[in-house]
């Protein structure tokens, strides 16, 4: 659901425009490869580490900064980080399970200059 949001969609371009054919993410204590399988672009989400993405090149990628469940509520935090730019886009959600599916209770996006 983190991937799929609207306001994250126009970020996960290449530079002609068109959408990106794989979604990176990278792995640290809060998301281990493996942990989780996910699509999106029509191919499998990457987990990767640090030094794999910097050693490939790949931009932009995903960090995952805190992925909380607890029973119904989930606290997620993470950024969109390009080496391309030195813009970071922050997102912090609030989730709620709800009718058999996760729903967005709260969303707040950033962007960060470092």
């Amino acid at each position: 659901m983190c991937v799929d949001l609207s306001q994250l969609q126009h970020l996960l371009v290449d530079e002609s425009g068109q959408p990106l054919q794989q979604l990176v993410v990278m792995s640290n204590e809060n998301l281990k490869t493996g942990e989780v399988s996910l699509v999106k672009f029509g191919k499998p989400v990457q987990i990767l580490d640090l030094t794999t993405i910097n050693n490939l090149g790949l931009n932009p990628y995903i960090v995952m900064n805190t992925f909380k469940v607890e029973g119904n509520n989930a606290k997620v935090n993470f950024q969109l980080a390009s080496r391309k730019s030195s813009l970071w886009y922050w997102f912090d959600l609030n989730l709620a399970f709800e009718s058999d599916k996760w729903q967005i209770v709260e969303l707040n996006t950033m962007e960060d200059q470092l």
